[in-house]
């Protein structure tokens, strides 16, 4: 496989699995654009913090995707809040 077929399918998987994330809490939470700067840092700093507890733990590798995917959705809210898509 080329390192450009990985690469789409490596971000094809983790967009799916951010989709997945997202629409488990799109109904209980505040729209992101609602929210300030400071807030998503505070709230990328946790996810990577819980990214790493599930690689450190030896939680399946279901669970480090979903939690890289957390981290994938605020690393691109706040991306988004700075000044939306390109």
């Amino acid at each position: 496989m080329s390192n450009r077929t990985e690469e789409a399918a490596l971000a094809g998987y983790l967009g799916k699995v951010m989709q997945e994330k997202l629409a488990q809490h799109s109904d209980t939470r505040e729209h992101w654009r609602s929210e300030n700067r400071d807030f998503l840092m505070m709230r990328l700093i946790e996810e990577m913090k819980e990214l790493e507890a599930a690689m450190e733990r030896g939680h399946s590798v279901i669970e480090v995707w979903r939690e890289a995917a957390d981290v994938a959705n605020i690393a691109a809210m706040l991306a988004d809040n700075y000044g939306g898509k390109p």
